[in-house]
This record gives C-alpha cells, structure tokens and sequence, in this order.
C-alpha cells in the first residue's frame, strides 16, 4: 500500500484521529471526524496543539501528552471533559481518549509522534448525569414527604420495598406480593386490579387504598 493510500485510509477512519508530533506536539495529520469534534478546520495542520485547542493544556491534555513522550507507554482515559470553542460557542463534551506513541526507529527512547484516538460519548454522559439527577430527585421528595418506594417483580411474585414503605404496610422487612396485597383491604382491591390495568395501557399507575394491620 503506498503513501496516498495510507492516507486516504487514514482520513476515511471509522473513529477520530490525529497524530501530533514533537515536544510542542505539532498536528501533523488529523482526520475529517476529529475535526468535527473539535469543531476545527485542517488549517490546524502544521500548528502546535496548544494554538488551536487554547485550553488544551488547562484541561490536562498537554500533561497526557508529556506523559506519553516522557514514559513511551500508551495512556487510556474515559469520560474526559474538553470544553471546546466551536463557532465562538464553549461548548462542554465527553472523551473516551486513546493517546500511543509512535517510534520511528526501533530502540529510540522517545516517541517521535503520538497517535490520538477519540470516541464523543458526551450523549452518553448527559445521558447518565440526567439519571443520577432523577434519582436523586426521587431520593429527596421520598425523603422530603416521607413516602415509601415499592417495586415490583410481577413474574417472581416478588416486591422490593424501601424501609419506608414497608412501614406504611407495618413490615419489618421485605415480604411477598401476596403478603402486601393481603394489607389491602378487601374493599380496596378490585380498585388496585383496575389501576393495574389501566396501566397497561397509559403508563400512569395511581390508585389509593385502604391497609388493614393486625391487633
């Protein structure tokens, strides 16, 4: 394969890449998907790192790389935060990063460029952090108005409930579907079938009951 065809195959990679080069780390060759991510342009060829990407080295991706040159061993990291200037925008995204050194010579003692690998998980990193933020909303107005939590595993006839709602039910622990029911009152029933089945089809589950409890 000869040198238009290796670059051709670098450029049409399916991940981003840039290979950087010298203690200044000068951008030699960088594909079409990593200059998406960094919302850049190739005139970034030729230029030290630090003049295009300005917070590369406040953000540690200038330490990554003296850590790479000094060491000669790869260097992984993930969910790595780069706020990036894009259309005068600073916008926040996640990285899982790659960074290899490249020898030129067999028994050189320093890399003469690093490879650079980078996969955009910033979807999903929100993704997560949206969750954590809604159980952690959950958590407080649980807490707040102290309401009991209570799932339930249809096919084991199995319920998995917080110290709270067991309770509300007067439980010390954890018991069967069957054993919460039984708290029902027999009134009160059929109207927990019906919120069942209603969602079934809406998604909402609301009803309320009336709970019996032992002498």
């Amino acid at each position: 394969m000869d040198a238009t065809s290796l670059s051709h195959l670098f450029m049409q990679a399916p991940v981003a890449v840039c290979i950087v080069s010298g203690a200044n780390y000068k951008v030699e060759l960088v594909n079409e998907r990593m200059l998406q991510f960094l919302g850049r342009t190739p005139d970034i060829i030729g230029q030290p790192i630090e003049q295009t990407l300005t917070e590369a080295k406040k953000q540690g991706l200038i330490s990554i790389l003296d850590n790479v040159r000094q060491t000669g061993k790869p260097y992984y990291v993930s969910n790595f935060p780069a706020v990036i200037l894009i259309n005068d925008v600073r916008e926040t995204k996640y990285f899982s990063l790659i960074f290899k050194p490249y020898f030129l010579k067999p028994g050189d003692k320093e890399p003469g460029a690093i490879f650079c690998v980078a996969h955009n998980i910033t979807e999903q990193v929100l993704t997560l952090q949206k969750l954590e933020e809604e159980k952690q909303r959950t958590s407080l107005a649980l807490e707040v108005g102290e309401l009991g939590l209570l799932t339930t595993d249809w096919k084991d006839n199995f319920v998995n409930a917080d110290k709270r709602a067991n309770e509300i039910f007067g439980f010390a622990d954890t018991h069967s579907l069957d054993d919460y029911i039984n708290r029902i009152h027999p009134e009160d029933r059929l109207e927990r079938k019906a919120a069942i089945k209603e969602a079934m089809g809406t998604g909402n589950f609301d009803f309320e009951v009336r709970l019996l409890f032992d002498d």
